[in-house]
């Protein structure tokens, strides 16, 4: 997965800012989908 940095005066900071978000949003949904996993299970 890509992030797209554009922009130039926030450049490096919106870029970081946007991967960061990305990157908890993929966590959150793998934690969804591990708890109802564990859920399921017992």
């Amino acid at each position: 997965m890509q992030a797209t940095c554009s922009g130039v005066i926030l450049g490096k900071l919106e870029c970081e800012i946007g991967i960061a978000l990305q990157y908890e949003n993929i966590f959150k949904f793998s934690l969804k989908r591990t708890f109802k996993r564990i859920r399921n299970n017992s």
